[in-house]
């Protein structure tokens, strides 16, 4: 509580996300305010009585005032008047004006409060958020130096690279400059001596034809050609190559994404060892899951109608939201949202990401709606009744089914688009095999093995092989993206879905009914 103003930050502008350095400190309000906000607190009206400290008071002020036991806040109803009591009939604060009931003293009621087991919980849980909060800050402050360092260093880049454009041209220029003026002087030279020779054979024609002589036609014929010799003509042509090579070009260079901190494209899959196992819930289960941040896991538990978020660190739930209906799967979309299928209702959710969960829109699908992806500006959904692979813009608009003879796989489950946006990847359980299509719905393979056993959720590595919880056997197996190659990687009771951590290098398992969140750790 005694840390310099330095380290304070505006409160009002805190809740809008803004991070101000502190200018004040007002005593009634028990708040840290910036330059304007010191200002217009000094304005209005409901505030202009409030006791006000500028910067060079602002931290024993501050101190003295959060340490004060003495009520500072106004009556909603009466402004000029101070909270003085609790109602307990009503569960209203209010100063003497207003209140008539039984009555407690706030400041005999708070006494002592902040020593209460209570209190140290909810401070501890403060003290725990806000450390979250930080390191949020802090990485998002380094993820945004590196995009000014990468557009910094892009730009450098394209300045340099039309440098050296511009420095090659330029050497060819003044090599053809040069070359067309050696050319000049050669043939200022040749002009200047066949002038010389045909002014002579002219002069000696006027004087022959003075003197009465003739001239033989062969001579006549010298003069001419050595006149027409001194008639020089030259231009200049441009080069094929390089007028074909710019107009082949479309662009002047492109812009390559490179994902710090994540693995290479392409790194072999080196296998997976068992890290740990979280619990969850009792009798939960999990259909579906998907990672909103580097260490937390999004579940929808289908039976319980609920939404749970697990913090992988701390190994517990954070979070529980109940829903009206059963959701299946999710899908991470752009702008901090999701997509979940409810079978049930036949509509895929759209959901914020962060906070409540909000719904932000419905989508409604024909058939029972289960696995869900996500790319290219594009949802993929598997149905039931009737079987179709649904393809749709992120608004729900261009529904059309993808799969050729759909009704030959009565249960689809779950599907995975592949991170170039080309081929989907469909379980189907009843079948005991693996679709591959392309997202035009042509079929590239099918896969079927001994070890495959009722499949269910499906993940994509970095080299494009796919991880598949073999619900039937209790396994994980790693495929090759061909569907060609087959081997078992893991053991895991009941495994239903699965999800990919890029940062920590971290595979998800969810379990139905077990109520355990595996987690393995990738070589």
């Amino acid at each position: 509580m005694s840390s310099c103003s330095k380290d304070h930050n505006c409160d009002p502008c805190l809740t809008i996300g803004q991070h101000i350095k502190a200018h004040g400190f007002c005593v009634n309000c028990q708040e840290y305010l910036c330059k304007n906000c010191f200002e217009c607190h000094q304005r209005t009206e409901a505030s202009r009585d409030h006791q006000l400290t500028d910067n060079s008071d602002i931290d024993n002020q501050s101190i003295l005032g959060r340490a004060s036991n003495e009520c500072t806040e106004k009556c909603h109803v009466h402004q000029k008047e101070v909270i003085k009591y609790f109602c307990k009939n009503h569960e209203v604060l209010g100063c003497t004006d207003c209140m008539t009931c039984d009555l407690d003293y706030m400041p005999d009621k708070c006494a002592g409060i902040w020593k209460s087991d209570v209190c140290r919980q909810v401070m501890r849980e403060l003290d725990r958020k806000v450390k979250e909060a930080e390191d949020i800050i802090q990485q998002a402050n380094i993820e945004s130096s590196h995009c000014d360092s990468s557009h910094e260093n892009a730009a450098k880049e394209i300045i340099k690279f039309r440098k050296e454009i511009d420095d090659q041209l330029d050497e060819k220029q003044k090599k053809m400059q040069l070359l067309a003026d050696e050319r000049k002087s050669t043939d200022k030279q040749k002009i200047q001596r066949d002038y010389t020779a045909a002014k002579q054979d002219a002069q000696l024609y006027i004087t022959i034809k003075r003197a009465n002589s003739k001239l033989s036609s062969n001579e006549i014929k010298d003069v001419k050609e050595a006149l027409e010799d001194t008639i020089v003509s030259y231009v200049f042509e441009r080069s094929k190559d390089i007028q074909n090579m710019l107009s082949g070009l479309d662009d002047f260079g492109t812009l390559n994404s490179q994902s710090a901190g994540l693995p290479a494209k392409n790194a072999p899959f080196d296998g997976l060892t068992f890290s740990r196992n979280i619990k969850t819930k009792p009798s939960s289960y999990i259909s579906g899951c998907a990672v909103l941040a580097r260490k937390k896991v999004l579940q929808a538990d289908y039976c319980n109608c609920t939404f749970i978020v697990v913090d992988t660190e701390s190994k517990v739930i954070t979070e529980e939201k109940s829903s009206d209906n059963k959701p299946w799967d999710i899908a991470v979309l752009p702008q901090d949202q999701v997509a979940v299928t409810m079978p049930d209702r036949q509509e895929i959710l759209i959901l914020s990401a962060a906070g409540k969960r909000s719904t932000i829109r419905k989508i409604q699908v024909t058939g029972i709606c289960y696995g869900i992806t996500y790319g290219n500006c594009h949802l993929y959904v598997v149905c039931r009744n009737p079987s179709s692979v649904l393809s749709m813009d992120v608004q729900g608009n261009d529904q059309r089914n993808i799969l050729p003879n759909s009704e030959r796989y009565k249960t689809l489950r779950y599907c995975m688009l592949s991170d170039d946006s080309s081929t989907i990847y469909i379980s189907e359980y009843t079948s005991h095999s693996v679709l591959r299509l392309t997202v035009k719905g042509e079929i590239l393979s099918i896969f079927k093995h001994d070890d495959l056993q009722y499949p269910e959720g499906m993940v994509i590595l970095d080299d494009g092989s796919l991880l598949v919880c073999s619900y039937g056997n209790g396994t994980i197996l790693h495929i090759s993206g061909d569907l060609k190659q087959c081997q078992k990687v893991a053991s895991v009771e009941k495994p239903q879905s699965i999800c990919y951590n890029h940062h920590q290098h971290e595979i998800y398992v969810c379990t139905w009914s077990c109520g355990l969140l595996a987690v393995l750790s990738l070589k």
